[in-house]
């Protein structure tokens, strides 16, 4: 659920940007655009938690800097910037160059021109090589302004007149998937507030059962209602006449030591976990007790 909601964040983010475009300077398309490379680099590696940093801009020059460090492969980070450029409609020739953070020194650099990367795979530097962790910046320079932005401007506008249109739509759809989701979540956590942990055990009130590692045994009506009560005063001392006026009440089931024997029987289907007992308050009544480790 939350790489979808992420997936749907980031869609509705992207969709607004494009829609937009025709209205940002080329500083801010590219600013943008490079931001976008930073957080698709970031899910390449599994991380959709770290922060990327505020974009610096000297004339073409696009820095990109991570608050962690990573390793990367030059196939890999080629083909991620490539894609996140092209989504967003920036297809200008471009240079791609990794700075250590520490002394600014060039790690990695490649050159792009418009080229097809699965094409061309073999002109890029030390491809399959395998880039050690450490703190890495990475600069992108354009060559010119971004070419579908300029050269189809017509089909641009009417793209972000469509998407005007559908940005609406988006939007329902992100809100009907968070209300289902928490509605599902709501569900979820209704239909356990009937699992009771006791101890190792999980006591389901509904279906009357005692689970211990993948075991379960039955219990009769009488010994889950007995159980719940007990558990629902647990370390405290039930009188028995408050157990016989809740458990039996007016059945007629109750007869001579009854309780005693369903005290027992418990007894033994709680015995796998020893930090459980019922203990026996004599003239009183009974009480439940669950050591913890600390006790």
């Amino acid at each position: 659920m939350r790489w979808s909601l992420s997936f749907l964040v980031v869609s509705f983010l992207c969709l607004g940007f494009v829609a937009h475009a025709d209205r940002l300077s080329v500083e801010q398309y590219r600013a943008v655009a490079v931001r976008k490379v930073g957080h698709e680099l970031l899910l390449k590696l599994g991380d959709s938690t770290s922060i990327i940093l505020p974009v610096s801009v000297n004339g073409n020059r696009y820095t990109l800097e991570f608050d962690r460090s990573f390793g990367f492969q030059p196939e890999m980070l080629a083909a991620t910037i490539d894609s996140s450029l092209k989504d967003v409609g920036i297809s200008s020739p471009y240079m791609v160059e990794v700075l250590n953070c520490s002394n600014a020194a060039v790690e990695y650099s490649f050159l792009a021109r418009g080229f097809t990367l699965e094409d061309s795979a073999d002109i890029l530097p030390c491809g399959k090589r395998e880039y050690p962790n450490n703190c890495y910046k990475i600069a992108i320079t354009f060559e010119g302004p971004p070419l579908n932005a300029k050269a189809n401007s017509k089909s641009s506008e009417a793209t972000a007149n469509w998407l005007w249109l559908f940005l609406p739509v988006t939007l329902l759809l992100l809100l009907l998937f968070l209300f289902l989701a928490r509605k599902n979540r709501t569900k979820v956590n209704e239909n356990r507030t009937h699992i009771i942990t006791i101890g190792a055990y999980q006591f389901d009130k509904r279906s009357m059962h005692l689970t211990f590692q993948g075991e379960t045994v039955e219990l009769t009506s009488k010994e889950a209602d007995l159980l719940f009560l007990l558990h629902s005063s647990r370390n405290e001392t039930v009188e028995r006449d408050t157990i016989l006026r809740i458990v039996w009440g007016d059945d007629g089931d109750y007869v001579g030591r009854t309780l005693d024997v369903f005290i027992s029987k418990l007894r033994k289907k709680l015995s796998e976990d020893p930090s459980i007992k019922i203990a026996n308050i004599r003239g009183v009544g009974y009480r439940l007790v669950v050591e913890t480790a600390n006790s």
